[in-house]
């Protein structure tokens, strides 16, 4: 992921749910990651259900037409229990 021109109120979130009506942040970017350079992150969604109505949402209030949140190379994978 690569943040680029946020401000102070600038945000971007990414988001799960296991059922489409409630969701819970697991990551938040602010103007502190706003470095122009792509990091990379891993993010545990382990303690989250499973279910067929398991959601991930990608969230951003931006304050300028000039802000960028890039996202590359997305994997998502489970483990067999």
């Amino acid at each position: 992921s690569k943040i680029d021109s946020f401000e102070n109120s600038d945000i971007a979130e990414v988001k799960v749910s296991p059922d489409v009506q409630s969701f819970t942040t697991v990551k938040v970017f602010t103007a502190s990651d706003s470095d122009n350079q792509y990091h990379f992150y891993e993010i545990d969604i382990s303690g989250f259900q499973m279910t067929s109505d398991f959601v991930i949402r990608f969230d951003a209030g931006m304050s300028g037409r000039r802000d960028r949140w890039y996202l590359d190379d997305l994997e998502i994978f489970g483990r067999a229990q």
